[in-house]
């Protein structure tokens, strides 16, 4: 499935610009216009095109930079070539850059001065969707009569694919594209907890229908930050991804909190429901209201020290959203 270009043009402070991301070799273009002194603009193309590993084998992660290529143009002889020209790449969450580029007017092609380490293993497989470095770019410019002003140019929906949206539910998170082609292809649904290393949660085929809308549940979300995005899968063997999406959990599971035995004739009790126990602080408390145990839980069972046979009021709070749930517990 190819991607088509998309464009924004807009006029802000007497700057006139004009940004393309192509697809499959994702190139992003700018036009900048003088605004002062002798008019010219200057027209700059910047392609990604692959991940250059540092190392060979890369048993333990890599370090890697970014080739690409680049050109620049001007409308006319400017009084001087641009003062200052950087791109920045973006990959996930981290970014490479920013390199410093000649702004002389001709074709280029360069690595990314900087490199950056992901946990992905298999250097030889290693591609800018794979490492998540198709999301967007920046491209930073001045010059006589352009002030300093860096662009960012975002990474379009696939063709075809007219939204991909979330929604957190009580029956998890819910997540929803709709497609305006009718493609055989199937959708792989991917999740990850830091937007860098993904796994398969789910499938979609796709119809044979056009504005289709296809839903997916995902039941288990994680705890915080999930991160989603489409890989659409082609007859022929191709695939791209969508645009990532997130959705926050803040899920305690508080009605499913208890501790057993209970009563107890043991110092050593345990809990049933706790997710993340790490996230959970205990309190433990007499009928006078007297503290007589605080601890952070890191499994399913606590030892409490010896304490009188009666009745104890157990708090469980959690560090992250602050929810907590009252318990009784009875010493026999």
């Amino acid at each position: 499935m190819n991607r088509t270009s998309t464009l924004l043009k807009s006029i802000a402070a007497g700057i006139a610009l004009t940004i393309g991301l192509g697809n499959n070799s994702q190139a992003a273009t700018i036009t900048v216009s003088s605004t002062s002194g002798p008019a010219y603009s200057a027209t700059i193309t910047v392609t990604p095109t692959a991940i250059v590993p540092l190392t060979g084998t890369c048993p333990y992660g890599y370090n890697y930079t970014i080739s690409y290529d680049y050109s620049i143009s001007y409308s006319t002889t400017p009084p001087r070539n641009l003062d200052n020209l950087q791109f920045t790449f973006k990959c996930g969450s981290t970014s490479i850059g920013p390199n410093s580029v000649s702004s002389a007017a001709g074709s280029y092609t360069g690595n990314s001065s900087s490199s950056q380490y992901t946990s992905l293993t298999n250097c030889a497989t290693a591609t800018l969707a794979s490492n998540s470095c198709v999301s967007s770019l920046e491209i930073t410019v001045s010059g006589a009569g352009i002030s300093s002003q860096t662009f960012t140019v975002l990474n379009p929906l696939p063709i075809g694919l007219v939204s991909f949206n979330s929604q957190a539910q009580n029956t998890g998170v819910v997540l929803t594209w709709v497609s305006s082609v009718a493609t055989p292809e199937t959708y792989y649904i991917e999740r990850s907890k830091d937007a860098k290393s993904w796994s398969t949660i789910g499938k979609a085929t796709a119809t044979q229908s056009a504005n289709s809308t296809f839903q997916y549940t995902d039941n288990a979300p994680l705890n915080g930050n999930n991160y989603y995005r489409l890989k659409m899968q082609n007859t022929d063997g191709s695939s791209e991804f969508s645009h990532t999406i997130s959705q926050k959990i803040n899920r305690t599971g508080l009605e499913e909190i208890s501790v057993y035995p209970n009563p107890t004739k043991s110092n050593t009790i345990y809990f049933t429901g706790i997710k993340d126990a790490a996230d959970w602080n205990l309190s433990l408390r007499n009928t006078l209201g007297q503290e007589l145990v605080n601890a952070t839980l890191v499994g399913n069972q606590i030892e409490l020290p010896n304490i009188p046979n009666g009745l104890y009021m157990l708090q469980m709070t959690n560090s992250l959203t602050k929810e907590s749930k009252m318990l009784k517990l009875m010493k026999d």
